[in-house]
This record gives structure tokens, C-alpha cells and sequence, in this order.
């Protein structure tokens, strides 16, 4: 599994080659040998990342799914924290700064009041995910990580049937912010539900995240994914509509976080929600090029026209 890199990469010269950009293929890539397509395919991601003001690893362990499924408000909050923490995991006021982030630095940090911040870092800090030590506070290791994963963590959360994904600082951020009337983050909260059904390769919400044959993967409707948090099936559109209407990475070029079509590359024969990596990714760089050239082809990228509406 590839490490952290938040720095931008210094081998210039296969910046134009190395892009992960979905409106071409890197020329020559499939015809590269696997050592060849490793070492390229490694330091695209590195780029991809750079371009997304890095990421954090989501650890989606048991107690990851137990918390999506009783508290995602929270965790929305704590996933955006931890786009700020260092790499020992204490939460700094912000991602450029190392200044130790106070309980009432929270408040702003979040854009919460108070009452709202105290009750907040209660049930964290109930729930094991903060812990306070040393005068500041820190993010649970075993929900989130910055920089390099030990392989024995690695190998602990796969065998116990757990996943880990690349959660990008960008998009997370943008997402929080994108409030309704009522100050919650619903785009991103519904998001973040999806993780334990997205697949790990392809990004498809689907039934089995782990099928490794693409003709076989089970797709999932807004319908099914309700069913399956336990969301009430009557509001089913009005969650679709906020989702497949919410753009990322505004300022560069507006993308969808997710969008609905039939591709024929799979062979599938339903329709299929694809979740954008500039989210939450799993899978390798091959896997990103054909998501992202999905996204390409079913109109994930707006144009300037379909920004201004």
C-alpha cells in the first residue's frame, strides 16, 4: 500500500505523464513493464494527492462501522479534524499550522458553538476517539492515521475483514462546508455512510466491496443503500438529489461526487453509482485511471455552463 506523500513530488519531469487526469491515458502505460508501471503508477498517486492537499487513512475496522452507523454527524466533524492533525495525530489549529489545537480552538476549527463543541468532544472522548494527553488532544489511531501505515496494521485490519481508504483533505474539507438551512453537512454525511459499501477497487457502491471479477459485482440503488444504514426509504430522493447534485474541487475544475450510469467497460448490467476518488479511494492507480475516465465519459466533470447553474 502506497504511503502518505502531502509534499509535492520533486521528479518533474513526469509531471506530464504522471497526472492523474481523466481526459487521456498516460501514453504508453499499459505497454510498460510491471516494474516500469509500478514505479509510474506510484509516483501518479503521489501527484494525486499532492493535487487533493493530501489525505488521511481511513481505518474502516469494526469500530469504524459501528460509528458510521450510530454517530456519522460526529464522525463527519472528527473526519474534517483529522484532515488537520499531525502525524503523531494531535489535532492543530490548522492544516498549516503546528500550534496545538485547544478545546476552544474547536469551536472555530468546526464552525459549532459551545454547547455544541462540549458536547462534541464529550462523546469523543467517551467513545475513545480523541484521546487527551500532553495538554492537546488526539485523534484515535485506530479510526485515522496521517503518513506511513506499519505493515502489521495493515495486515491486522485485513485479516480481521476491515479496509483502509485514502480520505483527501480537499474534498473533505469542501464537503463540511457545504452546510444546508440547518448548519449540517448532509452531502458529506450521507458520503461518508457509503464507505463500507464502496468497492475497492472501482469505487462502486455495491453489495460485495470485495469482488474481484468486475462482471460480478452487485451494484446498489439509493433504495438498497437506505435499506441497508436503516435511512427511511420515503426520503430517499430528496438524499439522492443532495448527493448527486453536490460538486468537488470547485476552484479547479467542478466534478461530481458521484455519478449514476450503466458502463459498458464492466459489463454490468445495472446502472451503477461510482463515489469520486477525489473522496474516498481504496485501489491502485489503475483503478483510478479507468474511474476517472468513467467520470469523464458519464459527465462527472462540469463544464463552466453546468458550474454557473
Amino acid at each position: 500500500m502506497d504511503n502518505q506523500i502531502n509534499n509535492k513530488p520533486t521528479d518533474l519531469g513526469l509531471a506530464h505523464l504522471a497526472r492523474a487526469d481523466p481526459t487521456y491515458e498516460l501514453p504508453g502505460y499499459y505497454e510498460l513493464s510491471a516494474s516500469s508501471k509500478a514505479a509510474l503508477g506510484n509516483y501518479a498517486m503521489k501527484e494525486f494527492s499532492w493535487e487533493n492537499n493530501g489525505f488521511i487513512w481511513l481505518i474502516l475496522s469494526d469500530a469504524m462501522r459501528n460509528l458510521l452507523i450510530s454517530n456519522t454527524h460526529d464522525i463527519c466533524k472528527l473526519m474534517y479534524l483529522s484532515c488537520t492533525m499531525d502525524y503523531d495525530g494531535k489535532i492543530v489549529k490548522s492544516g498549516k499550522s503546528n500550534d496545538t489545537a485547544t478545546k476552544r480552538d474547536i469551536e472555530s476549527v468546526l464552525g459549532i458553538k459551545e454547547t455544541a463543541r462540549k458536547q462534541f468532544v464529550k462523546t469523543m472522548i467517551d467513545l475513545c476517539c480523541i484521546n487527551q494527553r500532553d495538554s492537546g488532544l488526539y485523534v484515535g489511531e485506530h479510526l485515522f492515521r496521517r503518513g506511513t501505515l506499519p505493515n502489521r496494521l495493515i495486515s491486522e485490519v485485513q485479516k480481521s475483514g476491515g479496509r483502509i481508504f485514502r480520505t483527501y483533505a480537499s474534498s473533505i474539507g469542501e464537503l463540511y462546508w457545504k452546510k444546508n438551512s440547518k448548519g449540517d453537512s448532509s452531502a458529506l454525511r450521507y458520503l461518508v455512510a457509503m464507505v463500507p459499501y464502496i468497492h475497492s477497487k472501482y469505487n462502486i457502491l455495491c453489495f460485495n466491496p470485495d469482488e474481484t471479477n468486475p462482471e460480478r459485482i452487485l451494484p446498489m440503488n439509493f433504495s438498497d443503500f437506505c435499506d441497508q444504514i436503516g435511512y427511511d426509504r420515503t426520503h430517499v430522493s430528496r438524499m439522492s438529489r443532495i448527493v448527486a447534485k453536490t460538486a468537488i474541487n470547485d476552484k479547479k475544475r467542478a466534478e461530481l461526487s458521484i455519478i449514476r450510469c450503466k458502463p459498458k467497460e464492466f459489463g454490468i448490467k445495472k446502472s451503477c453509482i461510482f463515489v469520486n476518488p477525489r473522496i474516498f479511494f481504496a485501489g491502485n492507480y489503475d483503478s483510478l485511471l479507468i474511474i476517472q475516465q468513467i467520470f469523464a465519459k458519464y459527465g462527472g466533470i462540469l463544464s463552466d455552463t453546468e458550474k454557473a447553474e
